[in-house]
């Protein structure tokens, strides 16, 4: 699936009667407008194109605020390869891609319901190297909010835990910790994993799963028999590896407080 994502990012821009067009033989095909209305798409504003809002809620839930319109028809895309073409007012040709499933991740053993993101809406849509597959952190696809794998990020931050001591006594402070991270880099996989200070696994919060370069991922202080753990210093354990030959490992200590 190609997530239609548009982000312009400097100024308003009404969206009324641009156009979604598909591309045979690198030229515009079949073209439909987006809106006959005056829609406004605020700077480094997100909107998602569908034709059924309801469908696109169900099959990607999420709590993060989002933007999406109903287009009354589409063009045709095929879910393999296939050209897409955004044209503005004045039939102009504002943005254009040639995609592939040759894109995504080859972490993944499915394609199925997968977005692929632009990395970077300032890099050219029509590079490969700036598209790569949503992470299964964010359920495969973040229609209408910022992409999962956008990434300006100048430097590693790798992973910070917050807070560092928590107490899951269910009483709506600190309930949880997160783990909190920023990769340079799309396409990475991850493993975290929970230790006690006996060198026991407690839980496994993720397993090799495709992350973005930006994310969190939380501990509701619950080993994986879903019983609390006791009160403690606990290790959390994570990898980070892609198939680019990058690879670390790295440990963050918690406490865990009652």
């Amino acid at each position: 699936m190609l997530e239609s994502l548009i982000q312009l990012l400097t100024l308003h821009v009404s969206l009324k009667n641009w156009e979604l067009a598909n591309l045979k033989d690198e030229r515009v095909d079949v073209r439909r407008p987006l809106t006959l209305e005056e829609v406004l798409l605020p700077p480094s504003g997100f909107i998602a194109l569908t034709t059924n809002t309801n469908l696109l809620r169900a099959q990607y839930p999420t709590d993060q605020h989002r933007n999406m319109m109903e287009m009354a028809s589409m063009p045709p895309y095929a879910n393999t390869n296939g050209g897409i073409a955004l044209l503005d007012e004045k039939g102009v040709m504002r943005d254009q891609l040639s995609y592939s499933e040759k894109m995504h991740s080859q972490a993944l053993n499915t394609y199925k319901g997968i977005s692929l993101e632009r990395i970077n809406p300032k890099e050219p849509a029509d590079d490969p190297r700036n598209w790569a597959s949503a992470s299964a952190l964010s359920g495969f696809a973040t229609p209408g909010y910022v992409n999962s794998q956008y990434n300006n990020v100048m430097f590693e931050n790798e992973f910070v835990v917050e807070p560092e001591a928590f107490s899951p006594n269910g009483d709506g402070q600190d309930d949880m910790t997160y783990i909190r991270f920023e990769q340079k880099y799309s396409g990475r996989i991850a493993s975290v994993k929970i230790f006690n200070i006996q060198g026991m696994l407690v839980s496994t919060l993720i397993d090799q799963q495709l992350i973005g370069t930006h994310g969190q991922i939380g501990w509701d202080g619950v080993d994986q028999h879903a019983r609390l753990v006791p009160p403690g210093h606990y290790v959390l354990f994570i990898e980070v590896f892609d198939h680019a030959g990058y690879q670390v490992q790295i440990r963050k200590k918690v406490v865990v407080l009652y």
